[in-house]
């Protein structure tokens, strides 16, 4: 028993570390640029939901998926957030397709 659990735990170790090794270098990458924007662009991030806020798009704190496309739908009207609608639940689909296809 505890040589399957020896093998079990190697294998899940080498399995993260495979993991983190293939993940380590965006994610350090991903921290940086992250760290730059909330320094450099945070006044322009503040003025953009600023902007959102006058035109009565209400974009802070959290939000559920439906709230969400609201915004989307006045921010674009009604035959642009249609089309915005479709393009997303076909680019889903032919995603979740692919995805299905390869594996």
């Amino acid at each position: 028993m505890a040589e399957i659990l020896h093998r079990e735990f190697v294998y899940l170790w080498r399995y993260f570390e495979l993991q983190l090794r293939q993940i380590a270098f965006y994610w350090i990458l991903s921290m940086a640029i992250g760290s730059a924007v909330s320094v450099f662009a945070k006044d322009g991030i503040h003025r953009m939901f600023r902007n959102l806020r006058n035109r009565g798009v209400y974009a802070h704190g959290p939000a559920m998926k439906i709230t969400n496309l609201g915004a989307v739908k006045i921010v674009l009207g009604a035959k642009n957030f249609a089309l915005y609608w479709a393009f997303t639940v076909l680019f889903a689909l032919l995603t979740g397709w692919l995805v299905n296809i390869t594996l």
